[in-house]
């Protein structure tokens, strides 16, 4: 059984416990008060669930027993049966039965091996063949217990009222057996045994929870004032108790914002009718797929998602599927296919709407977006597919030639964005004409608390949310002319591309500090697919903050998020990282020639710009290793260290890590083996390949810098090197970290050899970076490819268009102008059939369902030279 499914069933066990044991209690009540009919209807609703949830489930003794039971009930609210003391005991019996089948549902996951033949004979002896009505009846308008034991009044102003029929028990016994007996022992046991699950569940009311939650959110904050309180005062006692109260206040938080969770199939599920009426109302075949239906979100935002995902919905049916007529002429299914499917990433939950109809026509919506003023001439040149895509959520955007009451409705998909974006969520657009469209939702795990970066400027404190956050950067005096000007616009070269910079005391007209300060911090922000950089006077801490909703009167500005009270007690604005850039990108009274200038301005950047950790070796030489390929930094004991031949290994985050010699690699002197080093305590950088970890053993970790020169490969003294950078007037030798896996015989084993591995074709290698470029070059002119190369996705467009004998892509992903993503869209355009070959340092499961959105082929670990060589030949052999 999936986890879904035992979800499923854990939930109907406690509903139906907890059903069974009112049901008992509502009885006793009825027959004392036989005048109840909201009584009489309560009882018959709870049997009617119990019925529906066990016909669902399959569980077929449990739905034919209370199918009975609510036959007889229907009966008396119709005033057709009384009910007798023998029939409130067969009821009684009947649940201390469906007691029994769901005891062994919760015990085995089956009803078990239980004769209810006898019972459910004298159920249906009850529809059946009810006895005459005697003359001594009460007559009522309302339903009464009627006792054949004592002669009773009659009461001759109900004389006329209509006749109805007592129901007793006094029918022939069908003859005991052995099963019978046994199952009416496991009855009597039962009756006395109780749900350890229904037992160890508790229904709490939500205003209750979130009466809960908001007294967390104090605590959390009286929590954040003693922790600042506590740094200031020398009291060991006061620290520690300071230290206790924090981890008691975290783990209460994660507990409480726990029970507000539920999983967003009770979201999912109200769409199969809204896709079946829908489908049905247009004439069109609809298949719907829920994936993911397990997976939690907080209980207020799944209220929130509900409309938006509507309007996604009814979107895709209306505009995206088509006929099954004119789907048969493009040769698709005629049945057309929607997928919402959730799953967890990064801390969110991803929610995607995908259908297989008639995509987005981006020339369509490129004119329209025109015809309405949305972009100019010269901005419609430029805008890649994917951009223009992303118009359909502007203000007043539509590309219906009349409203319908389907979707649309006279509301833009703006809307749709404004009330994700509200909540802390993002939303996004993939599509290809002819083949689908992806509707992505990005959604927090939760709104009260949240962690955030805090800040200081012009004396007053922000805080923002970690969610955007991309870096941190500390600009030195001697570093300052990496701002540059462009047309009275800031901007910063982060690793080669330029991204537009706004200093807040500016933009809020405060008090600037940063005149006599000898650095400049600027945090580097994400919203909306565009990158920025903040600058501020000081980063202060991260801490996680209890969001507040803004006061009425500040409700129109945009820039902020809420706000919050911190450790000081003093209250501090929330910055809305998506509303702060918006509102500084309308302000901009050049935005056309400040786009053109920075994709100009990035093209001109050939040098190489990245971020490399320094070490050293034991021939004192700086050695480096690109940052993107490496996952941690770690110091590792001696003592940990266990041996599987001359193979070093340790137990590293759930599995095993070897430990590689550097210095024997390299062939360096002083290779000696960790046993005869003498130390207690290693240096150890930790990278991926293949699907396992590596540590590379070096003798000191200096730093992280960035390196904006060219790449000098005639200096290469020995194998395992890259090539040589210069920082600082420096000479830096750069490790080919795979080369040296590869020399490992663990390394062959789990990446292969890429020697001897001869090709024919002709490559287009797309990457922002030359030393990756140039990685890459060498090792497929090594192979015996024709390699062209392209500096980002928009160069690499232009290169595909005018040489039509490339056989196939390499693409980076993450690129200035054009990203990968984008790129392969803009492919896909105008050529289906071109295998691409996506390649970057980490992938996840999210990264390759977003690539194979896009159009990739394949998607691959960056330096694992024989898969992308095996990759590059499975293709040839494909075009070829």
């Amino acid at each position: 059984m999936s986890e879904a499914q035992q979800a499923i069933l854990q939930q109907f066990l406690v509903e139906s416990f907890d059903n069974l044991s009112n049901i008992n209690d509502d009885l006793s009540q009825y027959e004392k008060n036989p005048s109840d009919n909201e009584m009489l209807n309560s009882i018959y609703r709870k049997v009617h669930t119990l019925k529906g949830s066990a016909s669902f489930l399959g569980l077929n003794a449990l739905q034919e027993i209370t199918h009975a039971v609510e036959t007889i009930l229907d009966h008396v609210r119709d005033g057709e049966f009384q009910l007798s003391t023998e029939t409130f005991d067969l009821f009684l019996e009947s649940f201390d039965y469906c007691h029994l089948l769901l005891k062994n549902v919760e015990d085995s996951g089956e009803e078990g091996d239980v004769n209810y033949s006898d019972l459910l004979s004298r159920l249906n002896q009850v529809l059946t063949s009810p006895p005459k009505v005697e003359a001594n009846i009460i007559r009522d308008d309302s339903l009464s217990l009627v006792s054949n034991e004592e002669p009773v009044k009659v009461d001759l102003l109900k004389e006329e009222a209509a006749p109805v029929k007592e129901v007793s028990e006094k029918q022939p016994v069908k003859p005991k057996t052995e099963s019978a007996d046994k199952t009416r022992e496991m009855v009597e046991k039962a009756k006395v045994s109780k749900s350890n699950l229904s037992d160890s569940i508790v229904r709490v009311n939500v205003n209750l929870l979130d009466k809960i939650m908001n007294v967390v959110g104090e605590l959390v904050i009286t929590r954040n004032q003693i922790l600042q309180y506590s740094k200031l005062q020398e009291d060991s006692s006061l620290n520690r108790y300071a230290q206790q109260l924090n981890t008691i206040t975290t783990e209460l938080q994660t507990d409480i914002m726990t029970t507000r969770m539920q999983p967003v199939g009770s979201v999912f599920n109200k769409f199969e009718r809204i896709v079946r009426d829908l489908s049905r109302s247009q004439g069109k075949k609809v298949r719907l797929t829920l994936i993911g239906q397990e997976t939690e979100l907080d209980k207020t935002l799944l209220e929130v998602i509900k409309d938006p995902m509507t309007h996604l919905i009814r979107n895709s049916l209306d505009h995206g599927l088509e006929h099954p007529e004119k789907r048969e002429e493009l040769g698709k299914n005629p049945e057309g296919h929607l997928e919402i499917k959730a799953f967890h990433e990064g801390g969110e939950v991803i929610i995607e709407i995908v259908d297989d109809g008639a995509g987005i026509n981006s020339e369509k919506v490129k004119n329209k977006a025109l015809e309405k003023g949305i972009i100019t001439e010269s901005e419609a040149a430029s805008l890649s597919s994917a951009k223009i895509q992303s118009l359909i959520f502007a203000p007043g955007f539509s590309t219906a030639e009349q409203v319908t009451n389907i979707s649309g409705r006279g509301v833009g998909m703006d809307v749709v964005k404004s009330n994700i974006e509200k909540i802390g969520g993002e939303v996004e657009v993939i599509s290809k004409e002819g083949k689908g469209t992806t509707f992505r939702l990005k959604i927090p795990l939760t709104l009260a608390i949240v962690p955030a970066l805090v800040i200081e400027s012009g004396s007053e404190t922000f805080a923002i949310h970690q969610k955007n956050l991309v870096e941190l950067v500390m600009l030195e005096e001697n570093d300052f002319g990496k701002i540059e000007n462009l047309h009275n616009k800031e901007f910063f070269r982060l690793r080669g591309e330029l991204i537009p910079i706004v200093r807040l005391n500016e933009v809020l007209k405060l008090t600037s500090a940063e005149s006599a300060a000898s650095y400049i911090n600027i945090i580097v922000l994400k919203a909306e697919g565009r990158t920025y950089g903040l600058v501020v006077d000081n980063i202060l801490d991260t801490q996680e903050i209890v969001v507040k909703p803004l006061d009425r009167k500040l409700k129109g500005m945009s820039h902020y998020a809420g706000s919050t009270i911190m450790g000081d007690g003093r209250v501090a604005l929330i910055i809305d990282a998506f509303g702060f850039y918006n509102q500084i990108d309308n302000q901009s009274t050049n935005k056309e020639d400040d786009h053109l200038e920075v994709n100009d301005s990035s093209r001109e950047a050939d040098y190489e710009s990245m971020e490399l950790v320094l070490f050293k070796l034991n021939d004192k030489r700086t050695y480096g290793i690109p940052l993107s390929l490496i996952n941690r930094l770690e110091e590792i004991d001696v003592s940990s260290i266990e041996w599987a031949g001359e193979q070093a290994i340790i137990r590293y985050r759930g599995g095993s890590m070897p430990l590689l010699n550097c210095e024997h690699l390299l062939s360096l002197e002083g290779g000696h083996s960790f046993k005869e080093r003498g130390e207690t305590k290693l240096n150890c950088i930790v990278t991926t390949m293949g699907g396992m970890n590596f540590g590379f053993i070096v003798t000191e970790i200096l730093d992280i810098a960035y390196n904006e020169s060219a790449l000098e490969t005639d200096t290469i003294d020995r194998d395992g090197l890259l090539g040589t950078v210069y920082i600082d007037e420096k000479l830096i030798s750069l490790l080919d970290i795979y080369t040296l896996v590869s020399k490992t015989n663990l390394g062959q084993r789990v990446l292969g050899s890429s020697e001897n591995i001869r090709l024919k074709g002709k490559v287009l290698v797309v990457d922002d970076s030359p030393l990756f470029r140039r990685v890459q070059e060498d090792l497929m002119r090594g192979a015996g490819l024709d390699v062209i190369l392209a500096n980002n996705g928009e160069e690499g467009i232009t290169v595909l268009k005018a040489n039509n004998d490339i056989d196939l892509i390499v693409t980076d992903i993450e690129m200035p102008v054009v990203d990968g993503y984008e790129f392969s869209q803009e492919v896909r355009a105008f050529n289906e059939s071109i295998p691409i070959i996506a390649v970057s340092t980490k992938i996840g499961d999210s990264d390759k369902i977003k690539g194979k959105d896009a159009g990739f082929s394949y998607h691959l670990e960056k330096l694992n030279k024989k898969e992308v060589l095996d990759t590059i030949e499975i293709c040839l052999k494909k075009v070829g």
